[in-house]
């Protein structure tokens, strides 16, 4: 019997970010903020100093209301000028994930209503942006959807959950420095298992500064030669 202690990862190979657990480990350490600053700036079209000691990295457990209800633990939770962002990143996507999902979600929103506001003014909006490394048959890179009638009309538009399709980066192609394009080339960087192409992705792109570049391949490298990951 093969011993499974031995195993290790061919040197041209690396375990890709689209996996949950390297995903999760890497964005959600507080050392790798300037990472996931990096991400988000990209994500929502704003510069890096628009993002820099905004953002709130919460605890990725969500908390229970009642004994019968089953744990919740997110990839990513975050909050940013009071805004919650929810982020999720699979390589696979079924309807029992994305209802999975919209339970995260809702749970997470449910947390915008604040004790005393009567009016239900203040209430923040609330995001989940779904990676997934799957054909979503959708037309673009990235989907919004939002709650709507039978006539399309939006209900509320703070409670959105977005797919981005990472397959379709691979045929994409985008005016450089446009909001699609940055996320696009995210895309590439976190699907890929090629050590070499990885790093190429990472020297290219302008979507983070060069001391996040090196932290983010130090980060990747180091986790793919872990035991309990591999």
């Amino acid at each position: 019997m093969q011993n499974l202690r031995k195993l290790v990862i061919p040197s041209d190979k690396i375990i890709p970010l689209k996996r949950d657990f390297m995903f999760s480990d890497v964005f959600n350490d507080p050392n790798n903020i300037d990472i996931l600053e990096a991400f988000i700036a990209s994500y929502f079209d704003l510069t890096l100093e628009e993002v820099k000691g905004k953002i709130i990295v919460k605890p990725r457990r969500l908390s229970l209301d009642n004994k019968i209800e089953a744990n919740s633990e997110v990839d990513l939770y975050l909050e940013m000028n009071g805004e919650k962002v929810n982020i999720e990143i699979s390589t696979k996507i079924d309807q029992g994930i994305i209802d999975r999902n919209i339970i995260f979600l809702s749970k997470i929103h449910s947390k915008s209503l604040e004790h005393g506001d009567g009016t239900y003014l203040n209430i923040r909006k609330t995001i989940q942006i779904n990676l997934v490394d799957q054909n979503l048959n959708q037309d673009n890179l990235i989907e919004t959807y939002y709650l709507r009638n039978s006539k399309g009309d939006i209900l509320s538009e703070k409670f959105q959950i977005d797919y981005v399709d990472m397959t379709k980066a691979k045929e994409m192609c985008y005016n450089e420095g446009s909001r699609e394009e940055r996320i696009r080339q995210w895309c590439e960087i976190l699907t890929t298992n090629d050590k070499e192409t990885f790093q190429t992705k990472l020297k290219e792109t302008k979507i983070m500064t060069k001391v996040t570049k090196e932290k983010l391949k130090n980060n990747v490298e180091k986790l793919s030669e872990n035991e309990d990951y591999i």
